[in-house]
C-alpha cells in the first residue's frame, strides 16, 4: 500500500517496515463507513491465580505472543500469524502479534484484513499515529479503552482501490511510557463490529 501502515502506522510515524516493526494499517469495508463506536470496554476476566480468559467469539482463536504479553482473539480465517517480538531497524521495540488472512498482502496492500498490535515504551502515544491520507480519508476520533487501558482511535474510510476501512488505536499503560498500538482492517465486514471485538478480548500482562 502507498500509505505507511503500523508496520505501517507506525512505520510512517517511526520509519518502521514490515509487521514486525509494527503492524502494518489495513482496510475493510467498500461502503460507506458504519458509525464508529465512542468508545469499546474490556471483555476479559481475571483469576485469582493470575489466569486471563478471554470471553470467546463463535468464529475466533485466541493468539498470544511469545513473550505471553499481549493476548486476543481473532477470525479463525486469519490464519497467517506472527508473534514475536517487534523489530525495527534491528532494535526490538517490545513484544507484538500480527494476523491476517495473508500478512506479506496486509502489509503491502489494502485489499486484505488483518490486525497489528504492538507494546513498546520507546514511542510516545501523539508519534504513534500515522497519516493515511494518501490512501483514505480520516472518518472520526474516538476514545477506546482495552483491557482497562485508555486511548484514542482513528477511523479511516474509502483506503485504497477496494474503498476499504482501516483503524488505528493507541491505548496507555497508566504511570508508565508503554503504549500498546493497535491497527485493524477487514474487506468484507464492518469495521466498527472488527474492532470492537478484538479490544473486547485483547489483554495485557506484562
Amino acid at each position: 500500500m502507498s500509505s505507511s501502515r503500523l508496520p505501517v502506522i507506525i512505520a510512517a510515524a517511526l520509519g518502521l517496515a514490515g509487521v514486525g516493526a509494527i503492524a502494518s494499517g489495513v482496510v475493510i469495508v467498500a461502503t460507506a463507513p458504519a458509525p464508529a463506536p465512542e468508545a469499546t470496554t474490556s471483555a476479559v476476566i481475571t483469576t485469582p491465580a493470575e489466569t486471563t480468559i478471554a470471553i470467546p467469539r463463535s468464529g475466533s482463536v485466541d493468539l498470544i505472543d511469545d513473550s505471553g504479553v499481549l493476548a486476543v482473539s481473532v477470525p479463525a480465517a486469519w490464519t497467517d500469524v506472527e508473534t514475536s517480538v517487534w523489530i525495527r531497524d534491528g532494535v526490538e521495540m517490545g513484544p507484538s502479534l500480527s494476523a491476517a488472512t495473508d500478512l506479506a498482502a496486509w502489509i503491502s496492500g489494502w485489499d486484505t484484513p488483518g490486525m497489528f498490535v504492538g507494546a513498546t515504551d520507546q514511542v510516545a502515544a501523539t508519534d504513534a499515529f500515522g497519516d493515511f491520507s494518501d490512501a483514505c480519508a480520516l472518518v472520526s476520533t474516538t476514545a477506546i479503552e482495552a483491557d482497562g487501558l485508555a486511548g484514542t482511535g482513528e477511523w479511516w474510510a474509502g483506503c485504497g482501490p477496494g474503498d476499504s476501512d482501516f483503524f488505528v488505536g493507541v491505548v496507555q499503560v497508566p504511570d508508565e511510557a508503554t503504549i500498546v498500538v493497535f491497527q485493524i482492517a477487514a474487506v468484507d465486514e464492518g469495521i466498527a463490529e472488527l474492532v470492537e471485538g478484538l479490544l473486547a478480548t485483547f489483554r495485557y500482562q506484562p
